[in-house]
């Protein structure tokens, strides 16, 4: 299968840890209050081999970019809510139109985060991970 023949090198996908950013991106609609400093960052059960394990068997490289040849890194930023659900994903650094709607949709699927603690309650807050698409050399 060439999914098998093309694997998705999550090893070398760098997991940001949960980057809570000091200024909101530009077009957030303000609709979650979020906190910056002084908390307990967001994490998914069962750490980074979890969150590159689930991206392994859920991520599917596009038909046409691989009869292209075609990789790069899409790096998402998302919102972990207070309820561990994930919201408002979107790429802030593209790589393809296909690339970036396959990684945005399997953020989209990850849910149950343990979320960000700030003053012993849950809040919002924004994490930052890149998806790497490469063919296996």
């Amino acid at each position: 299968m060439i999914n098998r023949l093309l694997q998705i090198v999550c090893a070398a996908l760098v997991v940001s840890i949960a980057t809570a950013q000091s200024k909101q991106p530009k077009d957030d609609d303000d609709s979650y209050p979020l906190y910056f400093n002084g908390f307990t960052i967001a994490y998914y059960p069962g750490g980074e081999d979890s969150l590159r394990s689930f991206l392994e068997n859920n991520l599917v490289y596009p038909q046409l970019c691989v009869e292209d040849s075609i990789e790069g890194t899409v790096l998402l930023q998302f919102v972990i809510l207070s309820t561990g659900k994930v919201d408002s994903v979107r790429a802030v650094r593209k790589a393809h139109p296909l690339l970036d709607q396959e990684a945005i949709r399997v953020a989209s699927l990850l849910d149950n985060w343990i979320p960000a603690v700030m003053n012993g309650e849950p809040v919002n807050c924004w994490y930052t991970l890149p998806i790497r698409f490469r063919f296996n050399r």
